[in-house]
């Protein structure tokens, strides 16, 4: 599980997002995803988490340090595809 906390358009907005999580303790990264229009969004993320309660936990700490509402994302086994539960 990986805990999505923003996506943008602009490169730069995401790697702001992600120095203002690494000020509040938190270890994120950028994964570009290309989506159905064919354009790229940079989407802020956080861990490889195990278990889905500690995705959580994590959800739960960003949403009251940012003010933002972040979405818990799972991988498929089979293919490595990322959705949403």
């Amino acid at each position: 599980y990986t805990v999505q906390t923003a996506s943008f358009q602009q490169v730069e907005n995401a790697q702001k997002m992600v120095e203002a999580l690494k000020k509040k303790g938190f270890s994120p990264f950028i994964t570009p995803a290309q989506i159905s229009t064919g354009k790229i969004w940079y989407r802020v993320m956080l861990g490889n988490f195990s278990s889905r309660e500690e995705a959580k936990r994590i959800a739960r700490k960003v949403q009251d340090s940012m003010d933002i509402q972040p979405m818990i994302i799972s991988l498929k086994k089979s293919d490595g595809e990322a959705k949403t539960p």
